[in-house]
This record gives C-alpha cells, structure tokens and sequence, in this order.
C-alpha cells in the first residue's frame, strides 16, 4: 500500500471468494480452501497483465515452510506448496520483516502454545523498484492473537521528513502524563512577559519536553517489545506467559497515548462512548489528510502547476487580490433608508465592562489544555482579554490568521472551487465571543424580519416555509393580468468582498455607539492573513476588505451588511415599485427573504419590475462590494406568465430560467404528488452513509452512537418541514435495522428484534432508537407550537393570511389547493390539541365546558356534566377577592372529585393572563423531546410491549453502569434473549443441538448462559462473587470461548478464561480512565456549607398521589453547619409532585422571611422548580401563580439564590419530608429531631469538618 493508495487482498476463515472484475482498483480472484487442501487460484486479468505494480499484505492465514510454525500439529506440505506456487505464479516476492519473527499467537499454556507467521507483505518488482525506500514492520500485539504488519512506503526517506520544521501544536495525550500538570505550573511561573509571549515560551517548552520525551518513551516501547519477542522465542511457561500478559498491558497503556493522538487529528468524537478504536482515528485522519492535500492549481491565466512553492504563490495571490478594498465611493443614499433602531438602553447593554470568560483554548492549544488547567493559567488570560475590551491593549498581537483551503469538489484545480476557513487564534476568539454575547441580544430589534440567520427566534425552517408557500402560490396562479417572479441569487464572496467602510458606516446609520463602533472595527480591521497549503505556509499580509469565516463576530457583522440592501428593498415597497409577491387576501406581500448569503427576491413579472430589482442590484453591488453571479442565479416564474414575457426578463437579467424551482437552503421547494420519489434520496444518503463507515471499526456500542447521531439526525432537517411517506420511515428503519443486527465479519445478520421494539425507552427493554414517523410528527408539530405562541412573527402571519385568517390554526381548515408543508403542519396539529391545557391566570378567557383546563384528568376538560349557562368563564369560580376559588359553588356544579381538581389548581394573587401551556414540559414550553416521549407513550404502554416494574427498574440500573456500551448492550440482549444460543437457533430452523457445547450438560439457552453453565460458576467462585441474580452483567469471554469452540473446534481451560478476564478488566479500566471519556465517576455530590454570613435553607417534599397530600420539609443551616431551625408543613390538594416541590420551596423563602435572614441560599432537588424561579416573568409553567409569589417574597431579602442540587446534597431536607409523613407532624421541629435526620447531620459535618447540630 503506498501513501496514494494501492492495490491488497487479505481473508480470513474457510469461505470461498470470488471477485469476477479487475481495474485499477480492484482484482479479479478466485480462492478456494478446504479441509482436504488449500487451492490458490488467481485467475483473469491480473494474472495476464504482469505490468502492475501490485502489493498484498494482511493475514493469509498460511505459512510458506514449516520452520514458520512452533508448536500445535504440523502444517501440511501440500498446502505450504500450493501457497508458494501461487507466490510465484504471481511474480510475488516476500518483502521481509523487521521484528518479531511470529505474528500469531494461541494458548496462555505451554501445551497449548502456538505461534505462526501468518501474516506477510508480498510484491511484484515492479512495486519494490517504484517504492524503493520501503519497510515492513511486525509491532508488537497486547491482546490481539495477530500482531500489526506496518508496511511504510517512505522507508528511510521518512527520517528526513521527519527532521523538518514543525509549528507548536499542543498535544491532548501529554495530560496523560503524572508529570506535565506541574511541569505547566513551574513554566507558567518562570515568563513575566506579557500574554502572548508567555505561550509561545509554553510552546518551545512543551515542544523541547516532548521531544526529549518522546525518545524516553520509545527506549521504554524498545525495552518491552524486546523483551517481549524473548519470551516469544523462550518455551512457554506460567511464568513466561503471565510475564507476557504484564508486558503487553503496558504496551496497550503506551497504545492509548497513541489512541488520543491520532483521535485529535482525525477531529472527530467517538472515545467518550466507551470503544477503543485506534485503528478508526487512524482512519479518519488518513482520509481527512488525503482529502486535504491539492496535487495541483491553475493560475488566473489557466496555467497549471504542481511545484508547492507555486501553488501557495497562487493562492496568496489570490487572497491579496480578494481582500483588496474597492475604489469606489459609497452611496450616501443608501445609509439614508437605514432606521436608527439601536436604542440607548441597547447601547448601555453592549457597553457594559464586565464579561464572563470561559476560555476553550489558545492559538496552538487545543481546549483539552484549558479544562484541564485553568486554574492555573485561567486569571492572567481573563485579565488580558479585559484590558482589550476596555482599550487597554491592541488586540493586533493576537489577531494574525491562518487560511486553510477547503475543497467544494472532488480534485480541484482553481481557487474558485476552494473554501477559505480562517484559523483564528483562540484568544481572540474569546474576546470576539464576549461581543457576540452582548450584540446577539438586542439584533433581533434591529435587523429587518425578512432575514431569518443567527437571530434569537429565527429559524433556517422559517424561511423554507415561507419560500415554498410563496413559490406554490405562483404556480397555483394560473389566471390575473399581473404574474410575479422569483429571483435566486447567487452572490459571490460574500463575505470576502465586504467593504469596511461601509460596515461601519451601516454601525453608525443603524445607531451604534461610537465606542461600540471602534471596538467592533478593532477586531475587523487589525487582522493580517497567511495561507497555508500542503504544509506551507506564505508570508503575512494585511487586507483591507472582507469578514473572516471562521470568526464568531463575522455573522453577525454580515446580517449589518445584508441589512442595507433590505432597505433598499423595503424603500421600495413602500413606494410601490417593488411590492413582491402577495399572500391571502390580507394585503401582506414579501418582495425578499434573506438567509446569510442566500437571497430571494420577488417582484413583478414585467419588464418595468425587472427593471426596478436590476436597478436595486446594481446600486447594491456598487455601494458594497458584493458582485452576483448571475450565471449561477435562477429565476422561476407564476404559472399566469407568458413565455414571450419570462423571454424577456430572462434576457434584461442574465440569470438561467427554471422550469422548476431548485433547493433552497438544502430542501425541495416543490414537492408533487409523488412523494416517496421527492425525498428518495435520503435512502441513497442513509445507504452511502453506512458504506462510508468500515463496520470493523464500530461495536455494538458504536453503531448505537452511530445510528442516534449520524443516521436518525440525517433526515431531521427536513421532518421539520415536511411529512414523510410513511412508506419512506418504514423503508429508513429497516435500512437502520439491517446495520443495526449486521455481523461485522460476515456483512450478515439474525434480525432479533423489530423496529418498533427497538424504538422503545430504554427503560421498557429497548434501545431508546427512533420511530421516524412519529418523530416526524413531533418536529412538524413545534411549527404548531411557534404559530400558536408567536402569531406575530413572519410565518405565522404568511400562513395565516393564506389558510385561517379568521379563526386560529388548531381550527383551520385545510382549504383548497394547498401546499405539502401547510398539509404537513395540518397533520401534526392534534399532537398539540391533546397536549395544551390552560393555566388559569384571571380565568376570563377560559370556557368552563368545553377548554382544556383541569390537570389530572382525561383530555383536562369536564366530562359527564350538564352544561349550566349561567357559569360560562372560569373567572365566575372565582371568590370576588379572586385570589380563591368559591368553594360552595364548585361543590354544586361538580362532582366531588372534580371539584378536589379544581381546588388543587393554584390561583395567583395578581390578575394574570391566561396562557396555553405544554402539559408534558414542566417549562410549560413545547419541546421535540416532550412531544415523541407523548407520541411514543402509547407503544410503550401497549401490552404487545408492556414491561414488568421488577424488569424497568433492571434495565434503568443497566444502562446507568459506568462500564462499556459494548459490554452493556451485550448484557440488554441476553436479558431481552436476542442471543444466537441453540435454543433460538433452533426455534429459527438453524440448527438441530441443544446441548450447552461448554458443559454438555444442559440446554443452552439465556438463563443457562447467565448463571447455570458450570464454567460459569467456576468463574464467579473464582472471582469470589455469589452466583448471578437477574441483575448483574454476563461474562463476555463465555460467549467468546463457546463461539470459538463451535465456529473455529478451538477447545480451552478455565485458566485461560480467567486470564482472558483479568485482562478484558484491565482493558475496561484503561478506557475508563481515558482523558475524553466524559463518563463520569459516580461520586456523589455532598452539602456545602454557605459562606460566613450566608443562610443555607434546604427544601424537599413527600408527596402522596392518591390523597394529593404532600409533606413539605425545610432545614436552615449556617456556614458551620449548625441547625438554625427546621418545618414540616402539610400541603392539602396538591395536584402533583411539582407543585409539592414548589410549595415546600414556598415555604422555604417564608420561613427565612419570618426568621428575617438577609443573606439566603435556597437548595433543592426539583430542577424543575428552580428553573421555572429562575425564569422569573418568562415562566409560562403550571406552577407561575407559585414561582411569581415566591420571585415576590425574594424582594424582601438582601440577598437570595435559588440552586439546583442533587439528592445526595439534599439528603436532610428529603429524610425529614419522609419522616414528617410518618409522624403526620405540621410545624416547627425545635431541639428534638427524628433520629434518622441527627444521625445524617452528624455524618454530613464529620465528612464537611463541620459541627454540626442544633445551634
């Protein structure tokens, strides 16, 4: 294999292959192995046509002589022959090794020992004379029966590459290091020059440290594999082979350092789910540098070259041409049309000095080395980033960047078909970041509503939307006098050719500070660019135009920009120019939607409209910069719109006519009736997807990663627009279904399980996978959610105009002639019917019969009552001090039970609105996740799928063990009996045994597998632990042996399982200390005591579901941990554990009030609770009436956190709630706590340092 790539062949096992084609890429062959005597037979064009050069190298699974062999029986001659004779038919010559002489190994036993040369490199001449400077290495193998063959292409020529010049790059896998965090401190320590300085010093340190380390390391490596291929060549032993075991365990420790290394090239994120996959890494990172690499370039004139040191001349070139300011004036008119709408007070929050800092890395660092050690390095990078913001500093120094080249094709030959990604130094980052964070707040008031990129409450949906039902009405438009158009542009550079004079002044027209202006053209202008390419990198330069992609501020500086050309389009809306294409028949009419760079404008189609959007153009190009490529823009016109008029302004345009509209921002813009054929192409792309992936790569563990992040999320993006064919969904699963029950070695596979078992929670004996159509559902039903929530934002207004401009949308017909995504909308609505309910806040909206308003009950409305008219508002329920309700007169309009609903139901002392709110979301909002768990509840509640409470809480206490994903889902189908045991073979028809093959004693089946097989009981009475209940995992190396014994007659001693396990535990124990694996210890998380002269107030409650009683708990404590006081309350008609927690956070702030505390901090364990307080008037929850109470009593305090903690630091406030249950005690608890509580206390202060007790 050479560095471009060659040609191999390698297998394994006892199958026939036969491959029956041959090209440059691949070989025709024809093997053939059995029993009796191995046959080798390549046939057809390979073996006709000697002029290739050709390499194999891997595992033949055969040896040439017999001295290639130690051990086991001898092999037989005529197979040794027949593998020598193929060699030489080939014109094949063995390449040599360096290494270890054996590269497989069987049997931890002296008797049972063998080892073979079993994999090889072979070559024609041809390949040896065209790479000359080859090696073949044999590495060393840990627990692997195949040591690693690596065959390196450069050979000796590598040396000198290797003794180039390389720039500082912080690398992940030093933190592995027991030494480096205090080699940093010291480092850190010894520079007292300014910022950037001190990490460049950091980088030539940890540059020179690696090195000399990196030689430490490879004497270390030497020393074991040296003496590891001793004990190889030594007679097996006990002693020989646990010697061999320990060595290899600290190879693999070395081969983890080398994991982390090639992960962080291959930029990808796989480790943290628990698979060792090295080889992936190195996979990724092969392919991602093969991608990256340009063999050759064209120059302006079309002259080509593949000299590197021409190409980086090209692309600088390039780059110093493209970043040139232009030399025209801009058009003072423009800046006239733009509204002043950044307001004081808008001003006042962008020139604020404080700015929270979180650092992610350093130019040169990679964010590892932050996480890690801020707390060494955090406050001298915080302070140098202040002193930027407040113009203390130039940010110059830190603001140099790197253009890397993109390919937006296969092989490219120009600059134009690159996409220049600029490489800021992270430090900057930081301080663009904090102005991101304070401009992202207040543009969504300033920035016109027609662009929908990068703005709170926008959505990329939104514009697709709007799009299609613009270009639906067009083509539905077959009859009127006046036709429209719609113009796709194409703009070129967008970003690069942004003039900074005009940025700044669309700052000063929009009314932005002048001290905002000046910092924000601080970060634009200072900036000086170097391209890299192959590995080089060009001399700096300074540009004078363009936004960096690549930079966070750019986005947001871009949307200023676009924001002109809106006015210019506004303005003339407003003058009736260009009034662009109308929706309904309420007068609203869109003329352009933006989306970043991509553009779409509507105008008239006649030729004065034409006219009018060139006009607009031009005048845009001509004040900024901006240029359309107009031989990539499309225009499409209403189905009213002769031919003889598109001809026309076609021509006037110069833009290409579509017949049919292409994508826009990635989606179909028209959909026929034909649906399944429309989106199609998402099999092809779940289909290339998978092929794109090796399965060798991916365990069970990975291909659940595999198919929740990268398969299900594929078609996303689209399900929010459009309703899938249920066909479609069905055909997706089973594609995800077959990769799921895929055998990496056979490419084949026993499905055990359906789709829709697998789709269930984890918790009901499934593997938490996607139902697309319901998942489908649950997206197009957030757009419901937005039209219900936000009726005055631009969609909700578009659809509302076309389809129900007298009604709402829950009510609205579906009409006539609509389109796919309002027919898509109008699908998901009863999602959103059967999940809102009212929260009362007046009750003056609210019907009593026939709205959703009573929690706890089916479809939350009055069932089973006649209608009394005199009572037709819930406000009528209502006490005249409103804030109770009228007790008497519930109990006469309703029974007694739904009377207690009512009454459970609580009622805030402010006259509120009334709301709609998401039941199934304790925010009140309507969240994707919310709705699927509501549509997916009834196949979990089904009884084709219904699991026992025993089995629920199994699989919870599963899934949550910090151990492999592989090992995990492995246990999950021995419990779910998806295991391919005799017992289910033979249910399939796939085999006649029974018999347990280990033991031969019983039939193998789950519960025979799990803890019956003597071999297993040998295992646990070894390890020392009782025999296996239901509940704890199975024993991977039982499955491994027994499949060994049954596919490959390999028998085995029990010594060799427990040594097999010993080291799988050892394995499991490197990843789990893994520096990416982000699993984390189950440490649990403790009270704190508050600082001097704060009071901690912990509260919890216990809550009673059949009676709606809840026992409130709260227990105030000091910075020393003594018991100031403790309150037990009982809280009547509580209509669920929320309200329960809020109640007892109520009276929580009321008893720090009646103690008249200043300093407070109020924990508990109801995260729900905490974030509905913390969103003080945004709260749109059932519990707002209590959340708004308590935000009122908090007034009252000088000083009041509300914080979420974990159970384990909630510990008293829980264990007094339960016993002020069983004592059935309401009030003050003085000295004499329940015992259980003071015990807690007195564990709780031994482990803080604390005293302790009642104070």
């Amino acid at each position: 294999m050479g560095s471009r790539g060659g040609l191999s062949l390698g297998w394994r096992g006892n199958s026939l292959i036969s491959l029956k084609s041959f090209s440059s890429y691949h070989i025709d062959v024809e093997v053939q192995d059995n029993e009796c005597g191995t046959k080798w037979r390549l046939t057809g064009q390979l073996n006709t046509d000697q002029s290739i050069p050709w390499v194999v190298i891997g595992d033949f699974n055969e040896i040439t002589n017999s001295f290639e062999k130690k051990g086991g029986r001898q092999r037989s001659n005529k197979q040794m022959k027949d593998f020598r004779t193929t060699l030489k038919d080939c014109k094949l010559i063995d390449l040599g090794f360096r290494g270890c002489w054996f590269t497989w190994e069987r049997g931890r036993q002296r008797s049972t020992n063998i080892r073979e040369r079993l994999d090889r490199g072979v070559a024609t001449l041809q390949w040896v004379e065209l790479f000359s400077y080859y090696q073949v290495e044999h590495l060393s193998h840990s627990f692997s029966n195949h040591c690693p063959v690596l065959l390196d292409t450069l050979g000796r020529e590598r040396d000198s590459l290797e003794n180039m010049k390389h720039e500082f790059r912080f690398e992940a896998k030093w933190c592995l290091d027991g030494t480096f965090e205090e080699l940093v401190k010291n480092w850190w320590i010894e520079s007292d020059d300014s910022l950037p300085e001190k990490l460049e010093y950091m980088g030539l340190k940890m540059q020179k440290w690696s090195k000399d380390r990196n030689k430490e390391d490879k004497r270390t490596r030497v020393a074991l594999e040296a003496r590891l291929n001793c004990l190889y060549n030594e007679d097996a032993s006990d002693d020989n082979l646990a010697e061999i075991a320990e060595i290899q365990l600290g190879l693999n420790l070395e081969a983890d350092k080398e994991e982390v290394y090639w992960e962080q090239r291959a930029r990808v994120n796989w480790l943290q789910h628990g698979d060792r996959n090295t080889s992936f890494f190195h996979n990724m990172a092969g392919q991602r540098n093969s991608r990256g690499r340009v063999l050759d370039l064209e120059d302006e004139l079309g002259n080509r070259t593949s000299n590197r040191d021409e190409m980086i001349k090209i692309a600088s070139r390039y780059f110093e041409n493209l970043f040139s300011a232009s030399a025209g004036e801009p058009d003072k008119h423009i800046f006239g049309l733009v509204k002043r709408r950044v307001t004081t007070s808008m001003n006042e929050v962008l020139l604020q000095q404080d700015a929270p800092l979180k650092a992610p890395g350093v130019d040169g660092f990679v964010a590892v080395f932050f996480q890690k050690y801020w707390h060494l390095v955090g406050d001298d990078i915080s302070k140098y980033c202040l002193a930027i913001l407040n113009g203390q500093s130039e940010v110059g120094v830190i603001n140099r960047t790197r253009i890397v080249l993109i390919p937006k094709v296969d092989k490219p030959k120009t600059m134009s078909q690159f996409r220049p990604i600029s490489l800021c130094n992270v430090l900057y980052k930081i301080i663009a970041k904090v102005l991101v964070n304070r401009m992202s707040s207040i543009l969504g008031d300033c920035i016109n509503e027609a662009q929908g990129a990068f703005i709170s409450g926008r959505f990329i949906s939104d514009n697709v939307l709007i799009a299609y039902e613009i270009l639906h009405s067009l083509k539905m438009k077959k009859r009127g006098k006046k036709g429209n158009f719609a113009l796709k542009l194409d703009m070129s550079k967008a970003y690069d050719r942004v003039e900074w004079d005009f940025l700044a002044r669309m700052m000063n027209s929009m009314g932005f500070h002048n001290d905002w202006i000046v910092l924000i053209m601080r970060c634009v202008c200072s900036v000086s660019y170097s391209v890299s390419l192959n590995g080089l990198n060009r001399d700096w330069f300074s540009p004078s135009r363009g936004l960096r992609q690549g930079d966070p501020l750019s986005p947001y500086l871009f949307l200023i920009c676009a924001e002109g050309f809106s006015s210019l389009l506004e303005d003339l809306k407003l003058k009736g120019s260009m009034e662009g294409a109308p929706i309904g028949r309420d007068r609203l009419s869109i003329n352009h939607l933006f989306f970043a760079d991509d553009c779409i404008l509507f105008g008239d189609a006649s030729l004065e409209g034409a006219n009018v959007v060139h006009e607009v153009i031009k005048e845009y190009e001509r004040t900024t910069g901006q240029r359309v490529n107009y031989d990539k823009s499309l225009i499409y016109f209403g189905a009213n719109v002769s031919v003889q008029v598109r001809e026309e302004i076609t021509g006037m345009l110069g833009v290409r006519l579509a017949s049919n509209p292409e994508k826009y921002l990635g989606l179909p813009m028209m959909v026929g009736r034909r649906k399944t054929w429309a989106f199609n192409s998402f099999i092809d792309r779940f289909r290339k997807r998978i092929e794109g992936w090796s399965l060798r790569y991916l365990s069970m563990g990975g291909k659940e990663v595999f198919i929740k992040s990268v398969l299900q999320a594929t078609p996303l993006y689209a399900m929010q627009c459009f309703l899938f064919p249920k066909k479609l969904c069905e055909k997706l699963e089973i594609i995800m279904n077959r990769f799921w029950w895929t055998s990496n070695k056979t490419l084949r596979g026993i499905h055990w399980s359906c789709w829709d078992k697998l789709c269930l929670p984890k918790s009901a004996s499934g593997m938490g996978f996607k139902n697309l159509f319901l998942f489908n559902k649950a997206l197009l039903a957030k757009q419901v959610w937005r039209i219900i929530t936000h009726p005055h934002c631009l969609l909700a207004r578009v659809l509302k105009a076309r389809y129900f401009p007298f009604i709402d949308v829950l009510n609205a017909n579906v009409g006539s002639y609509p389109s796919f995504t309002w027919r898509s909308i109008c699908n998901a609505r009863e999602v959103i019917a059967e999940g809102m309910v009212w929260r009362v806040g007046s009750g003056a909206q609210i019907n009593i019969w026939n709205d959703p308003w009573i929690p706890g009950i089916e479809n939350n409305r009055i069932s089973g009552h006649d209608i009394d008219s005199r009572w037709c508002t819930v406000n009528q329920l209502l006490e005249t001090d409103k804030c109770t309700w009228n007790r008497e007169l519930l109990g006469e309009l309703f029974d007694e039970g739904t009377a207690s609903r009512i009454l459970s139901i609580p009622i805030s002392a402010d006259s509120e609105e009334d709301i709609l709110v998401w039941k199934y979301e304790g925010s009140g909002e309507y969240t994707v996740r919310s709705g699927y768990r509501a549509l997916n509840s009834i196949l979990v509640h089904s009884n084709k799928y219904k699991v026992e409470e025993d089995y629920s809480e199994f699989y919870k206490a599963l899934w949550f063990l910090n151990i492999p994903s592989k090992i995990k889902i492995h246990n999950w189908r021995l419990v779910s009996n998806m295991l391919p045991h005799y017992s289910n073979l033979s249910k399939r028809k796939l085999t006649g045994e029974l018999i347990c093959p280990l033991c031969k004693e019983a039939t193998e089946d789950s519960c025979h597998l799990m803890w019956n097989c003597n071999l297993l009981r040998g295992v646990w009475t070894y390890f020392q632990i009782p025999f296996l209940d239901i509940g704890e995992p199975s024993d991977p190396q039982k499955n491994f042996s027994r499949n060994r014994l049954i596919h490959e007659g390999i028998k085995f001693q029990l010594q060799e399982v427990l040594g097999f396990i010993r080291g799988y535990i050892s394995e499991a124990d490197i990843v789990r200390q893994n520096l990416h694996l982000q699993v984390k210890p189950n440490s649990a998380e403790l009270w704190r005591p508050p600082e001097v002269g704060v009071i901690k107030i912990n509260f919890d409650a216990s809550y009673q579901r059949k009676e709606k009683l809840a026992i409130t708990a709260i227990i105030a404590r000091n910075e020393s941990g003594n018991i100031l006081g403790a309150e037990t309350y009982l809280v009547k008609e509580a209509v669920d554990p929320f309200v329960a927690e809020a109640r007892a956070c109520e009276r929580a702030v009321l008893f720090a009030k009646a103690r008249r505390y200043c300093r407070v901090i109020v924990e508990g364990d109801a995260l729900s609770v905490i974030k509905c307080i913390k969103r003080g008037k945004k709260d749109k929850s059932l519990l707002r009436s209590i959340t708004q109470k308590i935000n009122h009593l908090g007034q009252n305090f000088q000083e009041i956190f509300y914080r979420y903690v974990p159970r384990s630091a909630n510990g008293m406030a829980h264990m007094l709630a339960i016993e002020g249950r069983r004592s059935s005690f309401s009030g003050c608890w003085s000295d004499n706590l329940p015992e259980s509580v003071t015990m807690l206390a007195e564990k709780e202060s031994r482990v803080m340092g604390t005293e302790g007790g009642f104070s």
